[in-house]
């Protein structure tokens, strides 16, 4: 049974090919993927040429962002102590100006309890300026004495009072509140452009990860493996794309982080709906090109709508989303971060082995095809 080209396409889409033209798929080299030994076409240097800038202008975009947010943290905390020296500097004149209050406070208590002691020329004179001469001439008895004593105690205020005045005359020349503010608006300012720098790196950042993401889906279709492209997002290192490099060993990191985990499952969602797509294709629009494994890729087909779901909803749960009321049995097994977490790897294994033994079946059917072909031509 021959293929036709349009059949060819949708195989190709199934198998996670994409439809390579005649004229593309010379190679130099072969790679080892999920599928096995794949050719490295002119589409895969070209996607992995597009992927490879994307990713490093991603995390070079990460890096710049995150070196204007340490500028604009060291701003924002230059900027705040400023402000604070102007909110010490008014709390230190209102220190001093209570000082000078009770002691002024004390001053005038005791001048009211001299009052029928003093001579009248005394009666409109300043506490501060109250001496013993103030005091009227009667015959020397007990509350004379006291009134001296009072006279003293009101002296030594009185000096007190010169000195807290001297103290807050020195702090104010000490201390130039104009150029306490002017240093506070310059810091203000440099913090506002450091901040203002900062948003700007982080939509930069945005824009360069979409950016990336947007380049994920074309080179996978022209071969890319989707397990090194999830350590290279995990890692931040793209050579374990362009170098095949390995996993290295890490006793403090023997599971998938959550945000390797999710990208290997979202990449693992559009790999299996992609094959999905192109095998209903063949079933639905070709079923002469695989009528021999109809009813074995029917059963697998329905399992990948099944596994689809089940991943996707454990991409919501790990996410915080709300998962369907359909699905609450699976649901509650994410009552705690690190069994959502397993829930999401395992899913996706499954999912991703239900994606490989369509493609298997798909291949060997293909071939078997093919050996149909070639027997119909020797027999022509």
């Amino acid at each position: 049974m021959k293929t036709n080209k349009l059949a060819a396409g949708a195989l190709a889409l199934a198998l996670g090919l994409g439809a390579v033209a005649p004229a593309q798929a010379a190679s130099t080299k072969t790679e080892t993927s999920g599928m096995g030994e794949v050719l490295v076409t002119e589409d895969y240097r070209q996607a992995e040429k597009v992927y490879v800038e994307a990713f490093q202008a991603w995390k070079a975009a990460v890096a710049k962002e995150a070196e204007l947010k340490e500028i604009r943290d060291a701003k924002e905390a230059a900027k705040n102590e400023a402000f604070d020296a102007i909110d010490a500097y008014y709390a230190d004149l209102e220190a001093l100006q209570d000082k000078i209050d009770k002691n002024a406070h004390e001053g005038q208590k005791i001048l009211a309890e001299l009052e029928d002691y003093l001579k009248d020329s005394a009666k409109d004179k300043n506490w501060k300026d109250i001496t013993l001469d103030d005091l009227r001439d009667i015959v020397k008895d007990e509350k004379q004495n006291d009134a001296i004593a009072n006279v003293v105690d009101i002296q030594g205020l009185a000096d007190r009072a010169r000195k807290l005045k001297d103290e807050k005359n020195d702090y104010i020349l000490q201390n130039d509140i104009n150029e306490i503010r002017l240093a506070a608006d310059r810091a203000q300012d440099e913090y506002e452009v450091a901040q203002a720098n900062y948003a700007k790196a982080v939509k930069a950042t945005a824009a360069a990860k979409d950016a990336y993401e947007k380049t994920k889906r074309p080179f996978i279709q022209a071969g890319a493996d989707r397990n090194k492209i999830g350590l290279a997002e995990k890692y931040g290192d793209v050579s374990y794309v362009t170098e095949d490099k390995e996993e290295e060993d890490d006793e403090e990191e023997v599971e998938e982080d959550e945000a390797a985990a999710i990208a290997k499952a979202e990449a693992a969602l559009e790999d299996a709906k992609i094959t999905k797509k192109g095998a209903e294709m063949l079933l639905n629009n070709y079923p002469e090109t695989v009528k021999n494994v109809k009813d074995q890729l029917v059963k697998l087909l329905e399992a990948q709508e099944e596994k689809i779901e089940k991943l996707e909803d454990a991409l919501k749960a790990i996410k915080g989303e709300k998962v369907a009321l359909s699905n609450i049995l699976f649901s509650t097994a994410f009552a705690a971060e690190d069994s959502a977490l397993d829930e999401l790897i395992n899913a996706t294994e499954e999912l991703e082995e239900n994606t490989q033994e369509i493609k298997d079946t798909l291949e060997e059917n293909e071939k078997a095809n093919a050996e149909e072909n070639k027997e119909e031509e020797n027999n022509e």
